[in-house]
């Protein structure tokens, strides 16, 4: 199809008109009741139609019949599975977007009702639908992962009346999207440091002073228990927090031999476009040139180990 052009989607006829119509960027199916006018003489006169029932086909097609009689209403009752499956996205820390060319840290593969969940430095946490509408200030961003409901979130977060830090692990329990909801006690100066979201993470902590550090490395899963998101958890230290680092980070969604090519070719063809050939030199009387290519003074043409962000 080609932008800004008009096209048939009936056959011209008189008469014929557009009755419902929707377009879904992942291609995902609609189940939809129907509602027949209550003059015709059909025994019923409201049933359900999911197009997943039918085939995709070209365009100049015809489709299927759905019924004879006059129809009245139709309602959207509920999206269905992705035709395509899952749109990979990635996170782009330098300008805190979202992507799907292929730039930054690949969130994975998000499929009909997929969610991203994403933890802040002020002790909350919010769901979203994955796009590339949204803008993250990655300074105080903790954590961006696309979110498994069945997997826990584990916290290190302050506490300013006890004057320590503490660890707490528990299962997101809201479904409400783009809303903030706190995790931390409701005091001044309270904060989360690190979070992970992962079934049994193992990290190691330095805490104390540049001069005297203790570390430490926790199995988070056999130090506490899963509890609700309102539990103060338990104490990790009362000297300041040096760091903390996931020793057994979990293994994400990977691209497929497809998007990969593609997405070596759209870097490719970026590298050429930003190309720009060397002057030419002249050696008595002979001049030669080099083109600009290899990879010069940045290493490597891109496609190379991404940096984690988290």
């Amino acid at each position: 199809m080609i932008r800004d052009k008009e096209y048939e989607l009936t056959k011209g006829t008189a008469h014929t008109r557009v009755q419902y119509f929707s377009s879904n960027a992942n291609a995902e199916s609609e189940r939809v009741q129907i509602q027949l006018h209550p003059g015709c003489r059909a025994h019923h006169k409201n049933f359900d139609f999911d197009f997943a029932e039918i085939a995709i086909k070209n365009r100049s097609a015809q489709g299927n019949m759905v019924t004879k009689y006059p129809i009245k209403k139709v309602v959207f009752k509920e999206k269905g599975n992705s035709e395509l499956g899952g749109r990979p996205f990635w996170f782009e820390p330098a300008v805190g977007r979202l992507n799907r060319d292929g730039r930054g840290v690949f969130l994975g593969h998000f499929n009909t009702g997929d969610l991203l969940i994403a933890v802040y430095e002020e002790g909350a946490y919010e769901l979203l639908e994955p796009g590339v509408q949204y803008r993250f200030d990655t300074k105080e961003l903790l954590l961006l992962n696309k979110w498994n409901p069945e997997m826990p979130l584990n916290v290190c977060h302050y506490i300013p009346s006890a004057k320590a830090w503490y660890i707490k692990r528990f299962r997101i329990e809201t479904t409400t999207l783009q809303k903030r909801f706190s995790f931390v006690v409701d005091e001044k100066g309270a904060k989360a440091a690190y979070s992970w979201q992962h079934p049994y993470p193992k990290v190691a902590f330095e805490w104390g002073t540049t001069r005297k550090k203790d570390r430490k490395v926790l199995e988070l899963d056999q130090f506490m228990e899963v509890k609700g998101w309102k539990a103060l958890g338990n104490r990790l230290t009362t000297q300041p927090l040096l760091g903390a680092e996931l020793l057994n980070p979990l293994l994400g969604d990977e691209l497929t031999a497809e998007e990969k090519g593609r997405i070596e070719n759209l870097q490719e063809d970026i590298w050429q476009e930003h190309e720009v050939p060397e002057p030419a030199k002249s050696t008595k009387g002979r001049s030669s040139s080099k083109r600009g290519g290899g990879q010069g003074k940045s290493g490597t043409r891109g496609g190379g180990e991404q940096q984690k962000l988290f």
